[in-house]
């Protein structure tokens, strides 16, 4: 296993739309940094702030590369947040994947689709680090 002080894992987002975007900003909640265009009127690159954690995101795949649905669970303080969350998305136009619940183990979840499929779930539950 790599050294976790040095290490970070960042998921990609290849969007369709560059309205997603925004979307995601008002809807999920989301700070935007560093937008950098495309040739193409597209989104080449931008970043996506979830407190300390970063999501980068792009319309203009890699060769090879295409766009699709990804599945990202985004970590919240509290189970209140969990409902907040979860309302503010669906007033959006989100559709409503799984409402809030209690876990089985521990902490409470959601899940909601953006316009392009993508499944975003927020959850109270924090995962320990291992040892």
């Amino acid at each position: 296993m790599s050294d976790p002080s040095t290490t970070l894992v960042i998921p990609v987002l290849r969007l369709a739309d560059r309205a997603t975007l925004d979307w995601l900003a008002s809807a999920v909640g989301f700070e935007i940094s560093d937008i950098t265009p495309d040739d193409h009127g597209g989104l080449h690159h931008a970043k996506l702030w979830w407190g300390r954690d970063c999501i980068m995101a792009s319309t203009s795949p890699s060769e090879g590369e295409h766009v699709g649905a990804a599945a990202i669970y985004l970590t919240l303080a509290t189970d209140a947040a969990v409902d907040d969350a979860f309302e503010r998305a669906t007033a959006a136009g989100a559709e409503a994947v799984r409402p809030p619940v209690d876990q089985p183990y521990g902490g409470r979840g959601a899940t909601i689709r953006d316009p392009e499929g993508n499944q975003w779930s927020f959850g109270s539950y924090l995962p320990e680090l291992p040892a």
